[in-house]
C-alpha cells in the first residue's frame, strides 16, 4: 500500500490537516476494518465459544428476516 499525504500547515507552520485521495483513504479504511475483523475473530477464538460454518449462519439469518 502505497500512501502519499498531503499536509495542511497553519500559520504558525503546524501540520492541522492531512489531504490523502479517495483512493489511499479507502485502502486505509480496508485495512482498519479488517483489523477490526482479526481482533474479534481472535477474542471469539480466545472465549472458548461454539462456531457454526458459514453456511448455517446464512440460513440462521435468513430465518431471522436479516438477509
Amino acid at each position: 500500500m502505497s500512501i502519499n499525504p498531503r499536509y495542511i500547515i497553519n500559520s504558525e507552520g503546524n501540520q492541522t490537516d492531512v489531504v490523502l485521495t479517495v483512493q489511499e483513504f479507502n485502502q486505509l479504511v480496508e485495512r482498519c476494518e479488517d483489523s477490526e475483523d482479526i481482533a474479534a475473530y481472535e477474542k471469539a477464538k480466545a472465549l472458548g465459544s461454539e462456531t457454526i460454518s458459514w453456511e448455517q449462519a446464512k440460513a440462521e439469518l435468513r430465518a431471522l428476516g436479516k438477509i
